[in-house]
């Protein structure tokens, strides 16, 4: 009886941690993302996108995404959300992984608005808005 109950906490274990390793998207990153803004750089740009222009990111409860440039999907596939992930000049970010990559680009997540990258040393950064 005790090895019974070992062997089933065991497994009850391994399956929580491959349930985290598999990319299940935090409640927060879930949902349709549109383009809004992009700045930075070492010229320094700063473009604003309207609502509607159909960039956008959808982020999946299952760990999938799709990506979509003026409304046509041009990417989908499997993400990693990670927590304080990536180390930038001295700074800590999350991160995503996008299809198994082993280098994520870094993100922060503010509410309603997703910025991927950052504008420290020269960087672009582009903000995403969540939208219903």
């Amino acid at each position: 009886m005790k090895a019974t109950s070992l062997i089933f906490l065991i497994a009850a274990v391994f399956c929580i941690a491959s349930c985290k390793k598999g990319g299940v998207a935090p409640s927060g990153i879930t949902g349709k993302w549109e383009l809004r803004r992009s700045y930075g750089g070492f010229a320094y740009h700063d473009s604003v996108y309207p609502a509607g222009s159909g960039n956008m990111y959808q982020f999946n409860s299952n760990g999938t995404y799709s990506s979509f440039t003026q409304g046509q999907l041009t990417a989908h596939g499997k993400f990693v959300f990670k927590k304080d992930g990536i180390q930038w000049s001295g700074t800590t970010f999350d991160e995503i992984l996008f299809d198994g990559n082993t280098d994520g680009q870094l993100v922060t997540l503010k509410d309603t608005v997703l910025t991927f990258g950052t504008t420290i040393t020269d960087g672009i950064a582009t903000d995403y808005v969540k939208i219903r």
